[in-house]
């Protein structure tokens, strides 16, 4: 099987997940007892023509499978319809705030994914030592302390008490941040050559993206060191070995490139969800991401943002694992041809 064939069977898939987990979110959603109209009207929720006006407008008053069809009717026309608790669209405002959610999840990977790498490996190599004792430890503090208990701990300890981190936000208030670009402001920082910029966006971002990060490294921290044991013990690297190829051949030559076949899979999925973690990370630290504004779209229960918040999660999940699969299939050309 082609390389173009292979992707295109698994974006086959996406289409029919992304309806199935809509029915899902849609029905849970209304089922909720809420009063959306009141939302939307706000003082005016008393007024009863306006009442009827609203819900008329949004079809609110008709059975849920026919909502259902005009909402996915809709999304097949590009709009995914309008936040009743800020009387805009929900595809403008989360276009709005993406950019600060994928700069906050580029960075938590480009912490995560090297560090949970390195470390896997040295905890596999250097089995039964300190080193690999301090690597599980590590793991096992990731996988088991959740992202927003350990914002709240790094904000205790690192801003309320020192203040070596700022409190939130993305930039210093007072302050104009870079030229907007790409929206991204350590990138626009670049692109624009404004150093200072950079070092400020840096400044307010480390402190989020770490936490939102650890909670990552424990599972690439674990399947890689997993991975590694198993291949460490395969025939060809103790032939390797045997012949006198350096240990340090055997490891990142041989043994590294076969093991990170269950890495990128759980790197994938992991980063896939740590767009749904954002949700805690944000609101501990006022970023203005669209994990922040879903916060505000639950308390609320609007309908249409919080079904807009689960479909970017869900292509974000879709996303990282067609990339992952494409990765994997150019690792190990078996992937793509069934073997």
């Amino acid at each position: 099987m082609k390389m173009w064939e292979y992707i295109a069977r698994r974006l086959l898939l996406i289409f029919p997940i992304i309806v199935g987990v809509l029915a899902v979110a849609f029905l849970i959603s209304h089922l909720v007892p809420a009063d959306p109209v009141g939302v939307y009207l706000g003082k005016r929720a008393n007024d009863p023509v306006l009442r009827q006006q609203v819900t008329e407008r949004y079809h609110l008053d008709e059975p849920l499978h026919m909502q259902f069809y005009y909402y996915v009717t809709g999304i097949l026309q590009g709009d995914l319809g309008d936040s009743m608790l800020y009387k805009r669209p929900v595809g403008d405002i989360l276009f709005e705030m993406l950019p600060a959610t994928v700069e906050l999840v580029i960075v938590a990977s480009l912490i995560a994914i090297p560090a949970g790498i390195y470390l896997g490996v040295l905890s596999a190599t250097r089995r039964n030592t300190i080193s690999d004792g301090i690597a599980r430890f590590v793991a096992l503090i990731g996988i088991s302390v959740p992202a927003f208990f350990l914002a709240l701990v790094l904000q205790m300890a690192l801003v309320s008490g020192v203040e070596v981190f700022p409190l939130g936000g993305r930039f210093p208030v007072g302050e104009d941040p870079p030229r907007d670009i790409t929206g991204l402001y350590l990138l626009d920082s670049l692109l624009t050559l404004d150093i200072k910029s950079f070092f400020l966006s840096a400044y307010h971002i480390i402190l989020p993206a770490f936490a939102l990060g650890f909670s990552i490294i424990g599972y690439i921290l674990r399947m890689m060191r997993s991975s590694m044991l198993e291949v460490l013990s395969s025939d060809y690297v103790r032939a390797a070995r045997a012949k006198g190829v350096l240990q340090r051949v055997v490891i990142y030559k041989h043994a590294l490139k076969n093991a990170l076949g269950p890495t990128l899979t759980v790197s994938g999925l992991t980063i896939g969800g740590a767009i749904s973690y954002t949700v805690f990370v944000e609101s501990i630290f006022s970023w203005p991401g669209i994990g922040a504004i879903a916060v505000e779209w639950s308390k609320e229960v609007d309908f249409a943002g919080i079904l807009g918040f689960t479909i970017f999660v869900t292509l974000a999940f879709l996303i990282a694992n067609l990339i992952v699969d494409i990765l994997y299939a150019w690792i190990d050309p078996q992937v793509r041809l069934g073997g």
